[in-house]
This record gives C-alpha cells, sequence and structure tokens, in this order.
C-alpha cells in the first residue's frame, strides 16, 4: 500500500501542468502579446496595430475602415473592406500559446481562431 501512494505521488509530480487557455483581460496584456503581431486563419491575416488601427485582408479582401479599442475587459472592434462591414462588436479573448480565441458579444457569441505570427 505505501509502494502504491509513493508511486502516486511521484507521478502526480512528475506531470507537467496543463495550463491551458487564459484570458486575455487588460488592454496592456493585450498589446504586449498581440499588438503589431500578424494573426491568420483561413479567411485571411489581420494586424492590431498601435493607436487602434487594424490592417490586413479578411474574406479575400483589404480592410479599408475600423479599428480597434479595450472596453471594460473586452476587445472591442470594427472592420471595413470593400466587400463587408463588421459593425462594432466587443469579443472576450483568450491565449493559448501562438493560439488566439475571439469570442463575440462578450463571450456569448461565435467564436474565431487565429494563429499569432
Amino acid at each position: 500500500m505505501r509502494n502504491l501512494l509513493f508511486i502516486a505521488l511521484v507521478t502526480a509530480l512528475a506531470s507537467p501542468a496543463v495550463a491551458g487557455p487564459k484570458r486575455i483581460k487588460t488592454e496592456q496584456e493585450f498589446t504586449q502579446l498581440i499588438v503589431g503581431r500578424d494573426l491568420t486563419n483561413p479567411a485571411g491575416t489581420v494586424r492590431a496595430e498601435p493607436g487602434g488601427k487594424l490592417r490586413g485582408n479578411i474574406a479575400g479582401a483589404k480592410i479599408i475602415g475600423g479599428g480597434w479599442n479595450w472596453q471594460q475587459g473586452y476587445f472591442c472592434r470594427a472592420l471595413k473592406t470593400a466587400k463587408r462591414e463588421w459593425p462594432s462588436e466587443c469579443q472576450l479573448v483568450k491565449v493559448d500559446g501562438n493560439t488566439l480565441t475571439f469570442t463575440g458579444q462578450q463571450g456569448k457569441g461565435e467564436i474565431s481562431t487565429w494563429t499569432i505570427n
């Protein structure tokens, strides 16, 4: 019995901790981790620039308008291309390694997953 307890304890201590996704709660965190870096997924490539601008291509068209800001713990953005306009929406943001997940409607809506480059 003692040996089983010892083996269980050693196994538990030797196992790496799994961190999982971490919510980005502040503009400072978002700026340090994301601003100025390309985010890619099958829909395109987007870059959040300092000062609240968004650049890149999404849904096959260049971003020609819109921007981002941080409000009460959420990333808020609006986008416009020649083909489509996405109205202002605040999204919950989580990071897990080089994967960034945006969940619309302050965490209650659609999920969009991006790779941080």
